[in-house]
């Protein structure tokens, strides 16, 4: 993991209140940001259906992302991958694909993987040939180069459930050993990972929080090596 975080808002329930956010990441020299832009107030599917095409430029969304990458001429925008509740665009690598064409491919957009939303829309990743394919699956889709960071969250729902429902590292279905595998996967190591969990106190993580993150890490990896 790298040692670096990028700047991070709280979740946006209105897609345009982006902008405002944008601007002001931009205005502090933020380096890069990190984007839920289609988890709450999306259109999604249903605006796809109208559109009759699987992501078309004219959609919300990608006015939306289009509008945000507007407001900076450097400032990147991550789209990330969706738990897929409430029919919303964004939980499989060939949606993510799409909309990333559909916004016009530019250079500063990329990939946040979030460990919930993808053991929620359905890849089991709690163990390492489960990530490895997870992974090859991603950059056979986007790109290895769009992958850019990662969000680090236990799931309080079950595989495939399409709930986003964060829990505190290694207190939900992926436990302490599914958030080693996917802090260890070695494709990730040099990717900034946020945490987004509630904390024991409901105050977001805490430093015991981020320790037992790079504790886990340290684990997955010697794991790993003694399978090879």
């Amino acid at each position: 993991m790298a040692d670096t975080w990028p700047a991070t808002a709280p979740t946006i329930e209105i897609l345009w209140r982006y902008q405002d956010e944008s601007r002001h990441y931009h205005g502090i020299g933020a380096d890069f940001r990190t984007r839920e832009v289609l988890r709450k107030g999306a259109i999604g599917r249903d605006c796809a259906r109208r559109c009759q095409a699987p992501v078309a430029s004219s959609c919300a969304e990608t006015i939306v992302i289009a509008e945000a990458l507007a407001e900076s001429e450097s400032c990147p925008l991550h789209l990330e991958n969706t738990a897929g509740a409430g029919g919303t665009l964004g939980r499989s690598f060939s949606e993510l694909a799409a909309l990333l064409e559909a916004a016009g491919g530019g250079p500063r957009l990329g990939i946040c993987l979030d460990s919930c939303h993808l053991y929620a829309s359905g890849y089991d990743i709690r163990e390492p040939d489960g990530m490895t394919a997870v992974v090859d699956e991603c950059f056979a889709a986007v790109g290895k180069d769009r992958l850019r960071s990662l969000h680090l969250n236990d799931s309080a729902a079950g595989l495939g459930s399409n709930k986003d429902r964060h829990a505190n590292v290694g207190d939900g279905e992926l436990g302490r050993r599914g958030c080693a595998t996917f802090l260890s996967e070695p494709r990730f190591d040099a990717l900034p990972c946020v945490i987004e969990t509630q904390g024991k106190e409901r105050q977001g993580p805490d430093p015991e929080e981020v320790q037992l993150a790079w504790n886990l890490r340290k684990q997955g990896i010697r794991r790993r090596r003694r399978r090879n």
